[in-house]
């Protein structure tokens, strides 16, 4: 008898702090926009909080990250400030939208995903200005719930696989 794998597509929020000075200082850039580069995204495991407070625990691969066609999904995004509470459209881009990211990604030391950013509003430059250090690409996974342990990112809950 076959064994049914749950998959199933998740909306994903990460917050990436400025892992050791990953975060690069912003210098002046084009038509009075800042421009920085920053890490996105990183494999290992990512924690969310569950609903009933419990904290569930997937594990993103390198392989699975680094994957070129999720990968250019980064290039040219809309940045904001914190997160809409809505996914970006043409619709409401002018309402979120503080500047945009560079069309190169790269993949830097220790597999972590490197993105170049034009912030291009007061609101976000001030931000950055106060110490704002954190970047997260809002983004949907598709997720395997298999459990299990990776032996060198530890227990997980479940795969983000793409």
């Amino acid at each position: 008898m076959g064994c049914i794998l749950a998959i199933r597509r998740e909306y994903r929020v990460d917050y990436i702090d400025g892992i050791a000075g990953d975060m690069l200082r912003p210098t002046d850039g084009p038509g009075d926009s800042l421009l920085v580069e920053a890490v996105v995204a990183r494999p290992g495991i990512y924690e969310y909080t569950n609903r009933d407070g419990s904290t569930r625990r997937e594990l993103v691969l390198p392989e699975n990250l680094h994957r070129k066609d999720d990968l250019s999904t980064l290039a040219r995004a809309v940045v904001t400030v914190d997160h809409p509470p809505e996914m970006v459209t043409p619709g409401n881009v002018k309402q979120y939208m503080h500047g945009d990211a560079d069309g190169e990604v790269t993949i830097g030391r220790n597999g972590f995903i490197r993105v170049k950013m034009a912030i291009r509003t007061e609101e976000a430059k001030n931000a950055l200005r106060d110490g704002m250090d954190k970047t997260s690409p809002g983004y949907f996974a598709i997720v395997d719930e298999t459990a299990g342990e990776h032996p060198v990112y530890g227990k997980y809950d479940a795969i983000q696989v793409r």
